[in-house]
């Protein structure tokens, strides 16, 4: 990983805000620019039509096992329902629908369990940011023509930028990415009503893979997610180091953030460039200059 990630923006106060509150906002998919190209169910097709086929059978099998421990008039009842069902599916809802009335517990369906990883997947915060400070389509696409600026962060030790769990480096592929055989790392959770709602574990390799994952089109991007379970504001994932600014960013813009930086705990060592066209070439390059910190 880079010592340095970047964040292109265009000037606003949403920017600025990043500056004021110190904090930054994590956009769920409906907010990026290319929602996911996949989703959980996807991925693992086979491996979750046998799950929910092994969990259906293991929930009509407790409650013939229980039937047979304690039986009595209810439960015969059901169980010749069971026997007169033709499918799966019929079966595991007279099996459910028992379960709730004669136990008051509410024994979760397994195909919604799997719906609910791709709802936890679309729900995610991510924070987009690049190796490339210098690309000239980003600057152009999201530093507001090259009127902007990119922000700095240092990717230290102990920051969250730094945890191979929270930032993540996107692959690009025209392709789905592979699902780990051994399966997901899933995380229950109960409830008082006897109730249990499964969710994936984020850091299931299955789930990581998915929400970094890109087409081969956003290549030039280089890009890296710092994500968490929900969109929404989070405070800084690192310390905000370099501010740089667009080929034409003019010079009030930059007085601003000059100024804006001094909200930062570490303003006294941040560092300011200013990009520029190289000569006799159309690339671009960046040139330290002073601020007034």
């Amino acid at each position: 990983m880079n010592s340095t990630l970047y964040k292109y923006r265009g000037n606003s106060e949403f920017t600025d805000k990043i500056f004021l509150e110190q904090n930054i906002w994590l956009s769920n998919a409906e907010g990026l620019n290319d929602p996911f190209e996949c989703s959980i169910q996807e991925i693992a097709k086979e491996y979750i039509e046998k799950q929910v086929k092994e969990m259906k059978e293991a929930h009509i099998m407790g409650f013939v096992h229980s039937s047979k421990m304690s039986p009595d008039p209810s439960k015969s009842a059901v169980l010749k329902k069971i026997r007169k069902a033709t499918t799966l599916t019929q079966k595991h809802r007279i099996v459910r629908d028992a379960y709730l009335k004669h136990a008051g517990t509410r024994i979760t369906n397994p195909i919604d369990t799997f719906k609910n990883f791709d709802k936890q997947l679309q729900k995610a915060g991510i924070f987009s940011l690049t190796e490339n400070p210098l690309n000239e389509l980003m600057w152009a696409h999201y530093g507001e023509n090259s009127k902007g600026i990119a922000i700095g962060f240092s990717v230290t030790k102990n920051s969250l930028l730094a945890h191979k769990d929270k930032c993540l480096k996107v692959e690009y592929s025209d392709e789905l990415p592979k699902f780990e055989s051994n399966g997901f790392i899933i995380e229950t959770s109960m409830y008082a009503n006897g109730a249990n709602k499964q969710k994936i574990a984020f850091h299931d390799s299955t789930f990581k893979k998915a929400i970094s994952t890109k087409s081969k089109s956003w290549t030039h991007e280089k890009e890296w997610r710092y994500v968490e379970s929900d969109s929404g504001a989070y405070p800084l994932p690192s310390q905000i180091t370099e501010i740089i600014f667009g080929l034409r960013t003019d010079e009030k813009i930059q007085s601003k953030y000059f100024s804006l930086v001094r909200n930062l705990p570490n303003f006294k060592k941040i560092k300011f460039y200013k990009v520029q066209k190289i000569s006799n070439s159309n690339k671009l390059e960046r040139i330290e200059i002073k601020g007034s910190c």
